[in-house]
């Protein structure tokens, strides 16, 4: 005995498998498919038989009518597509155009172009905004960076060790700048932090004018000198004579430096804590800043606020 082995076939009503010999074992089916699964199933089955045994397996083998899936969509939301003639019927009644749209459509186009105009006039005001900062600060960067070698050439002119603390002091938070620049205020502002333009009488007309836009590192000593005796005399003023001099050393470097970036004011209340020796509760309310909140001078604020705590 043997496998028998079968072949599939098609007849008119479906699929059939016959031996190779031609009898049949098994069908109709309703596919290919299905009539091959049927003929390995019979083959493991019955294994090693006669083809009587093959027919007798798959006349148990039920007969299956061809299944058929009707497919059924999403419906259309704007419902069936019309047909040629429907095109057709519709362009001769509207004449291409839906009745009482195009008003609406004008209107809409009307209210684009005018949230459209008012977005390019905020847009446009507002990257001339950027891109004047962005220049500024370009133009800064460039002057710092060409300004950077003469800063080593500026000498401190004081004897007095403390003015000399705070001169190396202001130099370090305010920089030399050989041109003229604008401080983080807009105002207009040259050498070490001098607010304002050179004040020198340099003489009129062309080399005059050369002259006044550059400030040397020996100019710059001594405007700044000159500043820092000004905040000095300011600061003794705005706390009193008595209170400043009773101030620490590092209190006393906090308070000029204060002084000038403008931050000591009679009216402020960490000045009125000062007043009081509430030098914790001070610097606390020194740092209770607009500028320190949006990150200008962060380094500066701190460094004030922790010489007052000492």
């Amino acid at each position: 005995m043997a496998h028998v082995n079968s072949v599939t076939v098609r007849g008119p009503d479906g699929f059939y498998l016959v031996s190779e010999q031609g009898e049949p074992l098994a069908g109709p089916f309703s596919s290919e498919l299905e009539a091959n699964d049927v003929a390995k199933y019979m083959s493991k089955t019955v294994g090693e038989g006669p083809v009587s045994m093959y027919q007798e397996v798959g006349s148990r083998i039920p007969y299956q009518e061809p299944q058929r899936t009707e497919f059924k969509g999403t419906a259309n939301p704007w419902g069936d597509l019309p047909t040629r003639q429907e095109q057709v019927d519709f362009r001769k009644r509207t004449r291409g155009i839906p009745s009482g749209r195009l008003g609406n459509i004008s209107a809409n186009v009307k209210g684009d172009i005018k949230d459209l105009g008012g977005f390019l006039k905020t847009g446009v005001e507002g990257l001339l905004d950027v891109s004047t900062k962005a220049m500024d600060k370009a133009i800064d960067e460039g002057n710092r960076f060409i300004s950077a070698p003469f800063e080593k050439m500026i000498e401190n002119p004081y004897k007095d060790p403390f003015k000399r603390k705070v001169f190396d002091d202001v130099l370090e938070d305010e920089g030399y700048r050989l041109f003229p620049y604008g401080d983080v205020k807009g105002k207009l502002t040259t050498g070490i932090g001098h607010l304002g333009g050179d004040p020198r009488d340099v003489g009129t007309g062309f080399l005059g004018a050369v002259d006044r836009a550059f400030t040397t590192p020996d100019e710059a000593g001594s405007l700044a000198a000159k500043d820092i005796d000004e905040k000095i005399a300011t600061a003794r003023r705005v706390l009193t004579p008595s209170v400043y001099d009773n101030l620490s050393e590092d209190a006393k470097l906090a308070v000029v430096n204060m002084t000038f970036r403008g931050d000591l004011k009679k009216t402020h209340k960490f000045v009125k804590l000062i007043k009081q020796g509430r030098m914790d509760e001070a610097a606390t309310e020194f740092l209770d800043n607009n500028d320190y909140r949006a990150g200008i001078a962060r380094r500066r604020f701190e460094k004030n606020a922790e010489r007052l705590r000492k």
